[in-house]
């Protein structure tokens, strides 16, 4: 938390799994990034009084991903004759997705790249310059720099839990008009900043919805024995609410893919009776990780409706005996939660935490379902709502890598009553506030919603 002179980046948050393989098309490491293609969007340069929190958030400007591979971050001056300060390299394999974001701090904790050695940011002021170092002399060079700022604590952000944030990507690093405190305590790691009132860095968080592509999986077990999750079924009504916010909804019978995905923002996974593969579970994760939402809606256990030994709860877990085995756990070893093998009945749920998914949602009801336990692995995951007497949350949402998750222990919150010939159905979709809890939720998988 030193002083000094802050140089410029724009926009990008979040990044997350790294390791992961990239969904998007990615520039090779050797090409050369255009200025402004990606910038400094946020900066936690004095996160509050006795803490050591810091972190830089870069965003993609672009509709490509970029590799960020061999590039550096550094705290020295830009221009300056020798290295006083830190400089960071981003490995092998680091790419930013399109309109995506990607954080670099002190601490694993509240980034997904650590810096070492030199590299801290002072509480009064200091720069930060994201450069190609095409000499290899560690120093940012003016023609090398892709995006640099450098601001004092008069800016914003300076120790009172708020971040300095970037108003516009395609504006000034170097304007202080351009910056200014965050009107969120913590900052908006992997979202759209508070100050940005334009459509830009859209990527984690803000942006409009018209457009916006939601997948729903209906090739995994949706339609077998009772059930009818489907868009043209007993989710039609779930659909329909998207479609008239401007959203684009499709279906897929296909085995989910990188292929398949392609395109889309969103993905639901409604109550799934039949297995997904290991290839299909780490298309879903990298998904997420490149920054898609997905929505894990499960029911509870004992719910096998095609009689194939696996049931909804079981597939999310990965095991047919255990809810977070110690080999093939899938969310719980993933994402930091897995689904209880209970059963419950509650109408009105009134336990609502309030948040940006929980906004204007009262009550909702459960129909035979599941709650949620929260690991603690992942920092991230905010609690919703909660069955009376119940320790786990019915409702969770939270983050992974560049991109959002969220998860619910009941499909008959979004069950409308309509689906094929024979089957019985029941319209949850009408009681309390459900398909309030429905949309929210896919803003916030869409980035439309923090």
């Amino acid at each position: 938390m030193k002083k000094r002179t802050l140089i410029g980046l724009t926009s990008l948050a979040m990044v997350g799994a790294l390791a992961a393989p990239a969904v998007y098309h990615v520039q090779p490491a050797s090409a050369a990034i255009a200025a402004g293609s990606v910038v400094v969007n946020e900066i936690m340069y004095n996160y509050a009084s006795g803490t050591t929190q810091e972190w830089v958030e870069l965003y993609n400007n672009t509709s490509s991903a970029i590799s960020l591979a061999g590039y550096k971050l550094t705290d020295n001056n830009v221009g300056a004759s020798s290295l006083t300060e830190g400089t960071y390299t981003f490995p092998s394999g680091t790419s930013i997705p399109a309109g995506g974001y990607l954080t670099i701090g002190n601490s694993l904790s509240s980034a997904q790249l650590k810096w070492s050695g030199n590299f801290a940011l002072g509480n009064s002021g200091d720069g930060v310059a994201l450069f190609s170092d095409s000499n290899s002399d560690n120093i940012a060079q003016s023609g090398e720099v892709i995006d640099s700022v450098e601001f004092t604590s008069a800016w914003g952000g300076n120790g009172t839990g708020y971040s300095l944030e970037r108003k516009d990507p395609a504006g000034a690093s170097s304007s202080s008009t351009n910056w200014g405190s965050s009107t969120t305590s913590g900052g908006t790691l992997g979202a759209k900043n508070t100050l940005n009132g334009g459509g830009g860095g859209g990527g984690g968080g803000g942006g409009t919805v018209t457009g916006t592509k939601v997948l729903w999986d209906q090739g995994h077990g949706q339609t077998a024995g009772n059930a009818d999750w489907t868009i043209g079924g007993a989710n039609s009504s779930f659909a329909d609410a998207l479609r008239a916010k401007g959203y684009t909804v499709a279906s897929t019978t296909s085995a989910i893919s990188s292929t398949v995905l392609s395109g889309y923002k969103v993905l639901v996974l409604p109550e799934p009776n039949t297995n997904y593969t290991s290839t299909e579970k780490s298309a879903i994760n990298t998904f997420i990780s490149n920054g898609g939402g997905v929505y894990f809606i499960a029911d509870h256990i004992v719910s096998d409706r095609n009689n194939d030994g696996w049931d909804s709860v079981q597939i999310f877990d990965g095991s047919q005996t255990e809810a977070y085995p110690s080999t093939g756990s899938w969310v719980g070893a993933t994402f930091g939660f897995y689904f209880n093998r209970n059963n419950l009945v509650q109408e009105p749920i009134t336990d609502i935490r309030a948040n940006s998914v929980t906004s204007g949602v009262t009550s909702v009801g459960a129909w035979n379902g599941s709650t949620i336990h929260v690991t603690g692995a992942n920092s991230t995951i905010l609690s919703d709502i909660f069955l009376t007497g119940q320790a786990d949350p019915f409702h969770i949402h939270g983050k992974y890598g560049s991109g959002r998750f969220a998860a619910l222990g009941d499909s008959s919150l979004y069950d409308d009553g309509t689906g094929a010939s024979g089957k019985n159905l029941y319209d949850g979709w009408t009681d309390y506030s459900d398909a309030k809890l429905a949309v929210n939720t896919i803003d916030y998988l869409a980035g439309v919603i923090n």
